[in-house]
């Protein structure tokens, strides 16, 4: 918990007052759940984002009590990609 402070202090001078902390893979460090409660107690707007089977829905909710919103985001398919790049894809995976 005492690197997740230091850490904040030191975002704070660099950065000054941040409304947004945007945390990544955050559950490896003990301790970030207070730390979270913490900051949103404050009125700070928190993401975390992790791929660890850990980070699983019903974990994360009793870990910050129902403070949370759950968002899956799955990779593209080999035709959104091509969608995203602007390739026709007319027959391509279509059934």
């Amino acid at each position: 918990m005492e690197d997740l402070s230091s850490l904040e202090r030191h975002i704070y001078e660099l950065q000054g007052d941040v409304e947004y902390f945007l945390l990544d893979e955050i559950h490896n460090v003990e301790g970030w759940e207070l730390f979270v409660s913490r900051l949103r107690e404050e009125g700070k707007k928190v993401v975390i984002t992790g791929s660890n089977s850990r980070m699983l829905s019903g974990e994360l909710s009793s870990r910050l009590t129902g403070r949370h919103v759950n968002f899956t985001l799955y990779p593209f398919s080999f035709k959104e990609y091509l969608q995203f790049k602007g390739v026709k894809v007319e027959g391509i995976g279509d059934r």
